[in-house]
């Protein structure tokens, strides 16, 4: 089914329905068709539209021109360039150059081609000959030196390389200019094959390829095979202007290869000895075009050419399929000129070209349909509102302001119009904002320009911009959002004007006309807070129970058509049984009959209490959700609902799992979609349009990989050494040492999906960290054994269970071992005696001469006996005057220390100015809210801050570098502060901000941003080396109580946050958690209650909190960290 480009020159705006046996009335029909509408056959095939990604230099290739590709067993992805080789995991480029002077790197920047072996040695064939990587350690070894040692002229010889291809029993067959030689990589052994010595005398071999005991290659326009033992010579040709280039096996066919060639490719079969060769031409100037390289896919091949890429159809026996680069899509390929095409055992296809790696999934699961490029021919853009697919299987698509498209059942026609016949003109719908066809197939359209209806088997439509209700009051139609047909027949419109059903009355022949529509007008039955906004009813759902549910801007309608009974539902943040938003988008019902209601913040599953009372269940970003902006619900027949919102789509079961998120990078259309643009057919394809086009698939065909593949450890380096790595079970072991630095590297090799990275230490704590990446490090480990567990997840989804775990046995140096540490006491011990011995000897003979010189004084100190008395008594009184003096200064200290406003070390100000100035400051804020009766005011939120593990800093580090944190904490505290905040150093480690004129949700997320802004920053020691620090964050506000006449005091409530600060470090740490009262709170039982009994008015209910610890954590109101 091809979407080639024939745009007829004729234009219509509407379309003809019923049938006409004659040839006159047929070509009438085609003659109108060709007055009034747009046709084309769309642009490409809805199966050939692929979404590549790219790697270049910026991703960390080592060069762009990439000659050859390859895998290893391990899943690395291994690319050749002119300027290294590049090792690569999904997320790390591993590069190996070539460096002047240095024996171990690789003999020239230039690699032309790879081979790997079962033996995991990559070989590379290079302008100065051929090296070996091992895969294991990335240690490179030279081969030419022992191959010229094989040459009759010895090493002073000129040898060159022309091709390598992998023997049957993996050893390596190296074709130079003088001789065939074979590699044994197990035992380093290289030997002539003598045997083959007469090609190289007669032939020029460029490229070569083994298969079984068959030595093949090619020269000009022939293909040349002969046994490894020289034997049976064989020899099949081309035409003499078809030039052969490259031997390639293939994969999937053993007995089977191909050559490629300057003007296409050949295959040759093994069994029939067959040599058919392919002509390849550029599409875009049908000109012969050079294939270089190619994969086989399905009934096909793919085709590396110098003019883009190509997918060749055996069946249709031509290139069915080209790509090119497009530098305005960042999704195309980056170059037209490509060298290499590999198939990873992943099922992804790796394209070399002169700009870098493409790389794409070998299928296309989701089909882009009203694409840009389809829609240019009619100048027309492509923001779809609405979808409808008719009993005939003709999908129409209504736009925001370009009409109508029409899809032909088999998509190989698009038809578009601007307008709709209405009588002899023709009414442009402008914006489309529903569709139905009812069980009469009688064809409904909501549009700017008002209600269009054309009755099943009539060419045109009736128009009906404002009509009258059964009590003749007049009823707008030009503004209408929602269009259903109930069970019973009955039609209901909903828009910004009103709530209406149209009851249709039918012949016996079941036709219908305008006049025999009878409106009613429900308006009244709508809650005013619904119908006075601007978008009025938005949208309509029946259930199965024959409920009618009604969304709009201000909340959620239950409609009992029969009584015309209606219950309001709206969003209260706080109350999480309530809406996630009273802004509502869509409504749906599921194959198990359970209703969800889509909001612009989040999904709610609609749920029944004991009573058979409804209240609601949310699921948002934090459940795993790209997006909480829900545009459009539908379910496939697995029970999964297929959820598309305003930056991508959601595969979500209710019951199995994380939510699976899709985006643009996936296939999609686009990540933004358009409320309620949906259609699901008979055939279980679903549609979701938005702002560029329709996006349409199969849910049983989507096998996009979105489950985290398992998380390995890769590799375990020393200072830069791979230490050695087993795994048993699930769990990783290394021997690493105790000194210097550990680089743990770890790898899910998803080359499509980004993901993040989280680990944690069983020795230092349970609390996960957060990493930059895949590698992990650690230095100077002083644990004799250390267990690693690590994690990893799709970006923006939910952390699952699964841990990979890594157990490191530390290697202790000699004086940090038991031996040495022995050895140490010992010694130190002796040293002690000895030290000992020599002192007492020393103050032995002091003490001696001591006494001699008293004996000879004794006698003078009697005379001055007396007047030393006298001077004692003198020191005594100078000593309390002394005493005095220092009581003085203390106090005046005392007294000045009480007048300090700042605090030295952060520049806050300080507890006691705090003290001083609360009183007044509380009572300003208590004012504003009895002023205006206690309805509105000013609240003063109040932020306790504490640095986590500060002990355990101060304890490893020293206080001064505790310190340093404390104050580099301020600091990112200041830069997120406004400039009416008060910043206070409450008491040690723990920190205040007050702010002023701060509501509930804003005190929330600044404390995510007071815990946002530590734990991302790099904290400096002071002493050349830097942590990471996290912090925990307990708030409230005052006033606490909502009846602005009762109050708590001061203590009160700096009591209630410190609770709060410490509930959040116990629980958990790196988190915030804010205590509040809510319409259950009993102000006289909190304010006995407070101090003593926090946790009991928690649990009763009495007072809420917020918190970024999941709810799902149960939190213990006891514990305090």
């Amino acid at each position: 089914m091809k979407y080639k480009l024939r745009i007829k020159d004729n234009h219509n705006d509407m379309t003809v329905f019923f049938r006409i046996q004659s040839l006159f009335f047929v070509t009438l029909l085609l003659s109108v068709s060709f007055l009034f509408n747009f046709s084309a056959e769309a642009a490409t095939k809805v199966s050939e539209r692929i979404r590549f990604h790219s790697l270049t230099i910026e991703d960390g290739l080592s060069q762009s021109t990439v000659n050859s590709i390859t895998e290893d067993r391990f899943g690395y992805m291994w690319f050749a360039t002119q300027d290294g080789l590049n090792r690569y995991d999904g997320v790390l480029f591993d590069q190996i150059k070539h460096i002047p002077n240095d024996a171990s790197s690789l003999a020239s920047p230039s690699i032309e081609k790879l081979i790997y072996d079962s033996m995991d040695t990559m070989w590379a064939l290079t302008a100065q000959g051929i090296d070996s990587v091992d895969v294991n350690d990335l240690s490179v070894t030279h081969w030419m030196s022992e191959l010229k040692l094989l040459a009759d002229g010895g090493k002073d010889v000129e040898l060159e390389v022309e091709s390598i291809a992998l023997m049957p029993d993996n050893t390596l067959l190296v074709v130079t200019n003088l001789f065939i030689a074979k590699i044994d990589v197990n035992n380093g052994d290289i030997s002539r094959i003598d045997e083959l010595q007469s090609l190289v005398d007669e032939h020029t071999i460029k490229n070569s390829l083994v298969i079984e005991d068959r030595f093949y290659f090619v020269e000009d326009s022939c293909l040349i095979a002969i046994s490894l033992s020289g034997l049976g010579k064989q020899t099949r040709c081309l035409s003499s202007d078809l030039e052969l280039e490259l031997l390639i096996s293939d994969r999937d066919e053993p007995n089977h290869f191909f050559i490629t060639g300057a003007k296409g490719f050949a295959t040759y079969s093994i069994e029939q000895q067959e040599l058919v060769h392919f002509p390849i031409f550029d599409g875009r100037t049908d000109s012969p075009t050079k294939v270089l390289n190619l994969a086989s896919h399905k009934n096909g091949y793919w085709l590396a050419t110098g003019s883009g890429l190509k997918y060749w159809s055996n069946e249709e026996k031509k290139v069915t399929v080209e790509y090119f680069s497009d530098f305005t899509d960042h999704y195309s390929i980056n170059n037209d000129y490509s060298m290499d095409i590999w198939k990873s055992s992943d099922g992804l296809f790796w394209l070399g070209t002169l700009s870098g790696v493409n790389y794409w999934q070998s299928e296309q699961q989701f089909l882009h349909l009203l694409q840009k490029r389809e829609v240019m021919q009619f100048k027309r853009d492509n923001y779809t509102t609405s979808l409808l697919k008719n009993h005939k299987g003709d999908l129409w698509v209504g736009t925001d302001s370009s009409g109508l498209y029409k899809y032909s059942s088999d998509f190989s026609t698009l038809e578009h119009y601007a307008g709709l016949k209405v009588g002899d003109q023709l009414v442009k719908t402008d914006y489309v904002a529903g569709m139905l066809e009812d069980r009469y197939r009688n064809f409904w359209i909501i549009a700017s320009a008002g209600l269009f209806f054309s009755p099943f088997g009539e060419d045109g439509f009736s128009l009906l911009k404002e009509v009258y209700d059964t009590n003749g009051k007049p009823i707008t139609l030009t503004d209408m959002s929602s269009i259903i047909e109930a069970r019973n027949g009955d039609i209901w419109l909903g828009g910004a004007e009103g709530f209406y059903k149209i009851e249709v009355e039918y012949t016996n022949n079941n036709d219908i006309q305008t006049s025999k529509l009878k409106f009613i007008d429900y308006t009244d039955t709508v809650p005013d807070v619904v119908m006075d906004t601007r978008y009025g009813v938005y949208t309509i759902y029946e259930d199965l129970q024959g409920y009618l549910w009604l969304g709009g801007s201000k909340g959620l309608v239950r409609f009992n058509p029969i009584n015309s009974e209606v219950k309001l539902f709206e969003s209260h943040p706080e109350d999480t049984q309530t809406l996630s938003s009273s802004d509502i988008t869509v409504i749906y019902e599921d194959l198990l009959g359970v209703l969800w209601v889509g909001t612009v913040s989040g999904l709610n599953r609609v749920r029944y209490d004991s009573k058979g009372e409804v209240y609601f269940q949310r699921i948002t970003q934090h459940d795993g959700f790209v997006d909480d902006f829900i545009c459009s619900i539908l379910a496939d027949n697995s029970g999964f609902l297929w959820i598309s919102t305003a930056n991508g789509l959601v595969k979500f079961h209710p019951d199995k799992g994380t939510p699976a998120n899709f985006t643009y990078k996936d296939g999609l259309q686009y990540n933004e979609f358009f409320t309620n643009a949906d259609f699901a057919d008979d055939d279980g394809n679903l549609y979701f349009g938005g702002i560029n086009g329709i996006t349409m698939f199969n849910p049983d065909e989507i096998s996009i990989q979105k489950e985290e593949k398992e998380l390995k450890v890769v590799s375990v380096k020393h200072e830069g050494l791979v230490s050695g790595l087993t795994k048993e079970g699930d769990t990783y072991f290394a021997d690493v040492s105790d000194e210097g630095l550990v680089s743990i590297r770890l790898s899910s090799f998803d080359f499509i999906n980004e993901s993040e990275y989280r680990y944690k230490i069983d020795a230092f704590s349970d609390d996960w960290i957060m990493s930059n990446g895949p590698i992990i490090n650690l230095h100077d480990i002083q644990n004799e054994r250390l267990l690693i567990r690590a994690q990893i997840r799709q970006k923006s989804g939910r952390w699952g269970d699964k841990e990979t775990a890594l157990l490191l046995a530390v290697e202790k140096s000699f004086w940090s071992s038991a031996h040495g540490f022995l050895l140490y006491l010992m010694m130190l011990t002796f040293v002690v005696i000895g030290v000992a011995v020599y002192l007492s000897s020393y103050f032995s003979k002091r003490i001696d001469r001591q006494e001699r010189k008293l004996k000879e004084r004794k006698a003078q100190s009697q005379l001055l006996l007396s007047e030393k008395k006298a001077l004692l008594y003198q020191v005594e009184d100078l000593q309390y005057s002394l005493s005095e003096q220092r009581y003085q200064s203390e106090r005046l200290e005392n007294q000045l220390e009480q007048l300090k406003v700042n605090d030295q070390l952060t520049g806050f100000k300080t507890k006691h100015y705090l003290k001083q100035h609360i009183g007044k400051e509380l009572e300003i804020i208590g004012n504003t809210w009895v002023e205006n009766d206690g309805i509105a005011g000013v609240y003063l939120g109040v932020f306790a801050v504490d640095i986590d593990n500060l002990a355990m800093i101060n304890k490893e580090y020293g206080h001064l570098c505790g310190n340093e944190v404390l104050k580099q904490a301020a600091e990112c505290l200041r830069t997120i502060s406004y400039g009416t905040d008060t910043l206070v150093r409450w008491q040690g480690a723990t920190l205040l901000i007050l702010s002023r004129g701060i509501e509930k949700r804003e005190q929330m997320i600044l404390a995510e941003k007071i815990r946002s802004i530590i734990a991302s920053r790099k904290f400096d020691l002071g002493n050349g080396a830097s942590i990471d620090v996290t912090c925990s964050v307990g708030f409230g506000r005052f006033p606490f109580l909502q009846d602005p006449n009762e109050v708590i005091t001061w203590d009160q409530l700096i009591y209630v946050i410190g609770r709060a600060l410490s509930v959040a470090k116990s629980n958990s740490r790196n988190a915030w958690l804010g205590i509040f009262t809510n319409q259950f709170s009993h102000p006289q039982e909190i304010r006995a209650k407070i101090t003593t009994d926090l946790s009991s008015l928690l649990n009763s209910g009495q007072l809420d909190y917020v918190s970024s610890i999941p709810k799902s954590n149960k939190i213990n109101w006891d514990t305090t960290g």
